[in-house]
C-alpha cells in the first residue's frame, strides 16, 4: 500500500515537472514568447511616461534613445504599429531638441536632462520610423557629413562635429542625405586582411584607427553592416564560427593580437551573433547562439534590475 502512495506521488512530481517544462517551452526555442517578451519590457523598463529605462528597475533614471530605436524595430516586426507610434511620440516629446534653429535627437537623457550631442546610429535606428524627420536629417546634413560620410555624433552646444565614423554604427540612405562616401569606406574595411575589423575612420586623417581593445558588439554590427551590402569576405564569420566550436562560448572582449577573450559573456553579444547567423543562413548556429543569449538575460524571479535593455532587446523572440 505504501509502495502504491510512493509510486503515485512521484508520478504527480513528474506530471508537474513536464507541465512546467512545457509552459516554459516556447515555439522558437527561446523560452518566451513575443507576449511574455512584451509583458518583461513593458513592466520592467518602460516608464508611466513611456521612456524605456537602461535598466529594469525603478531607481534606473538613465533613458537611451538607443533603447527606444532598437524597441521601435522590434515592435515594428511585431506589426504593432499603435505602439510604434506611442514610441515615436515619446522621441519627439523627450529626445527632440531645438537649437538656434536646427533639431537633433539627444543620445540620452540623465534624469530630465537631455545631453547636448546626437549618435547617429540612434539617429538611423529612428529616423526610418518618424514622418517629421526633415528638419533633423538637414541637421546631420549640415553638421555631421563630409564627403559623402557622416560622423558618429555633433556636439551643438560647442557646435562642434567629432571627426571620426564609428564603422559599428552603420549606414543608412534617407531622401537629402548624401552618404555615397560611406559605402566605399565599408568596401575598404572589408578589403583588410586581418580577423577583426578596423573600428573607426578618422575623417580629416584620411585612414583607418583601432581600439585597443576588441569590443565583440562593436565587430558583429559591422559584419552585420558588410553582410546587408554584400561585401563580407566570411574572414571575421570563420573565425567566430571556430572560436564558437572550439571555446563553447564568445567572449564581450578580444585581445586584438593574441585573439584571446576575457571569458565574460554578454546577452547582446549572442544576440547578434545569433542575428549575423540568420542572415549567413546559418539557422542551427543561429538558434544555438539566440538560446545562449537568452540563457544570460531571462529571469525566472522576475528580477531584471541587473539586465541592461540592451541585452535584452538583442534577444527579444524573431
Amino acid at each position: 500500500m505504501k509502495k502504491s502512495i510512493w509510486i503515485i506521488t512521484v508520478l504527480f512530481i513528474l506530471i508537474g515537472a513536464i507541465g512546467v517544462m512545457l509552459m516554459m517551452k516556447p515555439d522558437d526555442d527561446t523560452y518566451w514568447s513575443a507576449e511574455s517578451f512584451h509583458d518583461i519590457a513593458e513592466t520592467h523598463y518602460l516608464t508611466d511616461y513611456g521612456k524605456i529605462r537602461s535598466y529594469g528597475m525603478d531607481e534606473s533614471e538613465q533613458y537611451l534613445l538607443e533603447s527606444t530605436g532598437l524597441y521601435i524595430q522590434w515592435l515594428a516586426n511585431q506589426q504593432l504599429a499603435e505602439e510604434v507610434a506611442n514610441q515615436l511620440h515619446v522621441i519627439e516629446r523627450e529626445f527632440l531638441v531645438e537649437n538656434n534653429g536646427e533639431q537633433f535627437l539627444a543620445w540620452k537623457i540623465e534624469g530630465q536632462e537631455p545631453a547636448r550631442t546626437n549618435a547617429w546610429i540612434d539617429d538611423a535606428r529612428v529616423l526610418p520610423y518618424m514622418e517629421n524627420k526633415a528638419h533633423v536629417i538637414q541637421s546631420i546634413e549640415e553638421n555631421q557629413v563630409k564627403d559623402g560620410m557622416v560622423a558618429d555624433f555633433y556636439d551643438w552646444e560647442h557646435q562642434q562635429s567629432s571627426n571620426r565614423v564609428v564603422l559599428s554604427y552603420g549606414m543608412e540612405e534617407f531622401e537629402d542625405l548624401n552618404l555615397g562616401g560611406m559605402k566605399q569606406l565599408y568596401k575598404k574595411a572589408a578589403q583588410a586582411d586581418h580577423i577583426f575589423y578596423d573600428e573607426f575612420y578618422l575623417i580629416e586623417e584620411e585612414n583607418f584607427d583601432q581600439a585597443d581593445e576588441v569590443h565583440m558588439v562593436d565587430q558583429l554590427l559591422i559584419a552585420l553592416e558588410l553582410e546587408e551590402l554584400s561585401l563580407s569576405d566570411d574572414q571575421f564569420w570563420n573565425w567566430l564560427q571556430n572560436e564558437w566550436e572550439t571555446e563553447r562560448s564568445i567572449s564581450g572582449r578580444y585581445d586584438r593580437n593574441q585573439l584571446k577573450g576575457n571569458s565574460i559573456e554578454s546577452g547582446a553579444v549572442y544576440g547578434i551573433a545569433a542575428e549575423l547567423a540568420r542572415q549567413k543562413g546559418n539557422s542551427e548556429l543561429a538558434e544555438e547562439w539566440k538560446q545562449r543569449g537568452f540563457d544570460l538575460v531571462y529571469r525566472s524571479d522576475g528580477d531584471y534590475g541587473e539586465v541592461h535593455f540592451f541585452d535584452l532587446i538583442w534577444n527579444a523572440p524573431w
